[in-house]
């Protein structure tokens, strides 16, 4: 009887230890689950860290160049096969090399950022705006009456920077030109579009700033 009950005995505690093993190991699982979890989650995050810096400009948070490449080709091939249409626009602020040397390249920094949030807030949510440089943008619209869109939009533009930027105690008056070349009119290829709006930049820049001016057009005032 005592030889059984101690058996009996040995069995429960055994049963009671194992048990507790079962429960520990059941922790530790957990914690190396959750340990693996959070590691994951980490380098998902640095991923996601990592293409954001790789297709958004540092300073504004702009789509780059790179980013810009891609939305460009992907709005070619889409006006291609509609038979539609899109703009290219060119925006430089102007006498920015001037502000910069007066003021210095962080208080240039700061123009940028207001210049960029100004340029964004003018936009449609369909297009598409890019810093590609200093203080160039590149802006794209799409849309059947994808001029008549950048005319607004550069008319937008010109209405927020009637505003003046506060740089600690000086005010200081912006504006921006405008270049602009329109698909399938001014060419069919990514290259030749840019060419194009970039010399209207140039027209726009020689006529005294502050306007807009689209390829194979004299100049345009933008009130």
């Amino acid at each position: 009887m005592l030889s059984l009950a101690n058996k009996s005995y040995l069995q429960f505690i055994s049963s009671l230890r194992l048990q507790y093993e079962n429960a520990l190991l059941m922790k530790q699982l957990q914690a190396m689950n959750s340990e693996l979890h959070d590691e994951i989650r980490e380098h998902e995050k640095a991923k996601n860290q990592l293409r954001y810096l790789a297709t958004h400009d540092f300073l504004t948070a702009l789509d780059n160049r790179y980013s810009f490449d891609v939305s460009f080709e992907k709005m070619l091939l889409a006006a291609r096969s509609t038979h539609g249409q899109f703009c290219v626009l060119y925006a430089d602020v102007d006498h920015f090399k001037q502000i910069n040397d007066n003021y210095g390249h962080d208080q240039g920094d700061r123009i940028l950022l207001e210049v960029a949030e100004r340029l964004r807030k003018s936009l449609r949510p369909k297009d598409r705006i890019a810093r590609v440089g200093g203080d160039e943008f590149i802006i794209l619209l799409a849309g059947p009456e994808a001029k008549n869109a950048a005319r607004h939009f550069v008319q937008q533009v010109q209405k927020a920077f009637e505003y003046p930027l506060q740089l600690d105690e000086q005010t200081l008056l912006l504006s921006v030109s405008f270049g602009g070349s329109l698909f399938p009119q001014d060419g069919h290829e990514k290259q030749v579009l840019l060419k194009k709006a970039d010399l209207a930049l140039y027209r726009a820049k020689f006529a005294g700033r502050n306007c807009a001016v689209f390829y194979g057009e004299k100049r345009e005032s933008v009130v």
